[in-house]
């Protein structure tokens, strides 16, 4: 928490991105990642982009943070990028907060988000959901494409809680055999937040595939 007001630009970056992988167990470090997201709202990414994706990790628990993400929202209209990881922070925290869906709609977001980032984010929200999920599904069923789309979608549905993202679980464990790497990681990561299935499990399964013999990894993606 400290590190995160270190006089070294990359020194606080680092610091806030290793908040952001402890998710609600860095809870007491909110005030902190609050005074991060103050600017300069780097249009390519920075600091206050680290802040708002570690603060959306936390979901509730970083609810003291709304005001304060509300109000970059305002300050950063020209910083695209940072106003996309802020108003996705919101609706993980909660998805009823006000100017969130609005800031994700505009127009002018169109450049920086595609409608894949628009519906893993407005997934969230329970008056948009209907609309955003088909998308997170088609891109799930049809593969991997050269942008990384099908992980963007995988994150966005294990965003979703086991109640609306339960249909996504038969295709994720699919994935979860993938022989690329960062697919199985993706969708074994979902898998645990959509059904508190074992880690350990998983990683059996990406061991599996890992293994040089072609008779074992054969053997696992049949599994």
């Amino acid at each position: 928490i400290e590190a995160t007001s270190h006089a070294n630009a990359r020194t606080r970056g680092r610091a806030v991105l290793g908040l952001r992988s402890l998710g609600s167990k860095a809870r007491r470090a909110v005030p902190a990642l609050i005074a991060a997201l103050q600017g300069p709202h780097n249009p390519h990414g920075g600091i206050s982009n680290y802040a708002a994706w570690a603060l959306g990790e936390m979901g509730a628990d970083a609810k003291e943070a709304l005001p304060a993400l509300a109000q970059s929202l305002k300050e950063s209209r020209d910083a695209l990028l940072f106003q996309f990881n802020a108003a996705l922070a919101m609706l993980l925290i909660d998805p009823s907060a006000e100017g969130a869906v609005e800031v994700l709609k505009r127009k002018d977001m169109m450049p920086k988000m595609s409608p894949l980032d628009a519906a893993s984010a407005l997934a969230l929200v329970p008056s948009e959901v209907d609309a955003a999920l088909p998308i997170l599904m088609k891109r799930l069923e049809a593969g991997e494409y050269p942008d990384n789309s099908q992980i963007m979608a995988i994150h966005g549905v294990g965003r979703l809680g086991p109640k609306i993202g339960a249909p996504a679980i038969p295709r994720l464990e699919v994935i979860a055999r993938d022989v690329h790497e960062l697919n199985r990681l993706a969708a074994a990561e979902a898998i645990v937040k959509l059904t508190g299935k074992p880690a350990e499990l998983l990683a059996v399964i990406d061991q599996e595939l890992s293994d040089d013999s072609s008779a074992r990894r054969a053997a696992a993606l049949k599994a």
